[in-house]
């Protein structure tokens, strides 16, 4: 029987075989995720919480031997075998996703005469690696675009889109929740709820409570995204800076010696959280 070309033809040619295929549609509109007879994998970017009675398995990232195993398997050990330094930065570039690893091989078996090393140098290089990793309708922006692209259609997913432009201004291997709120200026909680919201979406990662990260191949999609913010960025870059130097100017004047026996008990100026006292500022040089 031939299959037909329309996607509305392909699903009633299916389900017209295949009764419980029917049902089991059915089901996973109304939420449910059995029915008699039938099993179904899902697999999404996102946590499907709305899902109930669903078995949730959240894959982590390849380890640096399974990245090196996919890429063997699919370009060849004698290849891998000739060049094994610059194979194993091809995969540290790939940050053990195994879609970059796909792309990455397939860039290599179409071009049996290019050395692994102009590959890896290729994509040592932060503000190309998006483009490199790229082959044929496969591309890593285009997964990172998806997921932003969801995101903004959803409630309070222009502020999280913004969140996730701002975070791209920086290289740190990770922030925490004050951080993220000045540098978009926010109250701490608020700026936790977008977060959350961007870890539900895999554009962020967290690793404690409180503490998130950015997968490498995400931050160029990121600073693409912050340069679109004009204005913004440099504010935005000015209110972390004052953060950060608050946040040590407090540290330091808590932890000092005095004569009660340890910590300095005189009286000093009230500051609010977050910013910077004048004179420390005069002491630091202007800003601006």
């Amino acid at each position: 029987m031939p299959v037909p070309a329309e996607l509305p033809a392909k699903v009633a040619t299916f389900t017209g075989r295949h009764p419980q295929a029917q049902a089991l549609l059915g089901s996973l509109r109304d939420g449910r995720t059995t029915v008699a007879g039938c099993r179904v994998l899902l697999t999404s970017r996102r946590l499907l919480a709305d899902l109930d009675g669903a078995e949730h398995v959240q894959l982590d990232v390849f380890s640096p031997e399974e990245s090196y195993e996919l890429l063997e398997r699919l370009v060849g050990a004698a290849r891998l075998a000739a060049e094994p330094q610059a194979a194993a930065q091809v995969v540290q570039h790939c940050g053990g996703l195994p879609l970059a690893v796909h792309i990455a091989a397939t860039r290599l078996v179409s071009r049996p005469a290019m050395p692994i090393a102009v590959l890896a140098d290729r994509l040592g290089a932060q503000h190309r690696r998006m483009n490199e990793l790229r082959a044929a309708d496969r591309a890593i922006r285009a997964t990172f675009t998806t997921s932003y692209q969801q995101l903004q259609t959803e409630r309070h997913g222009a502020a999280a889109t913004r969140v996730f432009d701002l975070l791209g201004l920086f290289d740190g291997a990770d922030l925490g929740t004050d951080t993220v709120a000045a540098l978009a200026d926010l109250p701490a909680e608020r700026a936790w709820q977008l977060l959350e919201l961007l870890a539900d979406v895999r554009l962020l990662q967290t690793h404690e409570p409180g503490r998130y990260r950015m997968h490498h191949l995400a931050r160029p999609f990121a600073r693409e995204r912050a340069a679109t913010h004009g204005r913004d960025a440099p504010q935005a870059v000015r209110r972390v800076l004052h953060h950060f130097l608050a946040t040590a100017h407090r540290a330091v004047r808590s932890g000092g010696s005095g004569p009660a026996g340890g910590r300095d008990r005189r009286r000093r100026p009230h500051h609010r959280p977050g910013l910077i006292p004048s004179s420390l500022l005069l002491q630091c040089g202007r800003w601006d």
